[in-house]
C-alpha cells in the first residue's frame, strides 16, 4: 500500500507479454533488441524501455545526435544488431527521405522484425516505403493519451488502404 502509484498497475498492465496483449508480442516475440530514441518525458519511452526490460529483452539507447542523424542512427542499429523500433510515423518518413542518398538507413530497416507506431496519424506513403525495404516486417499501430499510459488499442497494418486505430489492448475496457 506505501508504495501505490495510479502509474504502476497501468504500466505493468502495459508490459506484460500475454496471448491476449498483442501489441507487447510485437514486440516479445519477434525480436531482441529495442532501440530507445523517445525522451523519458514521452510515454512511448516505456514502450521502448520497460516493455523489453520487463520481458528479459536488450535496449540500445540512442545518443540525441544519432536520433537526429540517419547515418548514425543506422550504425547503432547495425552494430547493436536492434531488431525492433518503436517511433512516430513522421520521425521515420523524416528518416527515410533523409537518408534517400545512402542505403544505410535501410540497411538497418532491413534487420528490423517489427515496428511499433503511434502518437500520430499513419500515412499509407509509410506503409509502402516500409514494405519496399523490408517486406517481411511486422508493422503496429498503435493510439492511446498518455493517461492511459502509451496505448489503449492496436492494429497489425497489412494494407494502406486500412489503417484503423485497433482493437483494444489486453485488460481496456471499450
Amino acid at each position: 500500500h506505501a508504495l501505490y502509484s495510479p502509474v504502476f498497475p497501468c504500466s505493468f498492465n502495459f508490459t506484460d507479454d500475454n496471448e491476449k496483449n498483442r501489441e507487447i508480442q510485437g514486440y516479445t516475440r519477434r525480436g531482441h533488441v529495442s532501440l530507445a530514441i523517445a525522451a523519458l518525458t514521452f510515454d512511448f519511452s516505456i514502450m521502448e524501455e520497460f516493455v523489453p526490460i520487463a520481458n528479459g529483452m536488450t535496449v540500445v539507447l540512442a545518443t540525441s545526435d544519432e536520433i537526429m542523424n540517419p547515418v548514425m542512427l543506422a550504425d547503432i542499429m547495425l552494430k547493436n544488431r536492434v531488431d525492433i523500433m518503436s517511433c512516430t510515423p513522421s520521425y521515420l518518413l523524416n528518416m527515410l527521405e533523409m537518408s534517400a542518398y545512402t542505403d544505410k538507413f535501410d540497411k538497418a530497416l532491413k534487420n528490423l522484425k517489427s515496428v511499433d507506431m503511434g502518437a500520430e496519424a499513419f500515412p499509407p506513403a509509410l506503409f509502402d516505403k516500409l514494405r519496399e525495404v523490408n517486406p517481411d516486417i511486422y508493422i503496429m499501430n498503435g493510439y492511446g493519451p498518455t493517461e492511459a499510459t502509451i496505448s489503449c488499442t492496436m492494429q497489425i497494418i497489412e494494407d494502406p488502404d486500412n489503417i484503423p486505430i485497433g482493437i483494444p489492448n489486453v485488460n481496456v475496457p471499450v
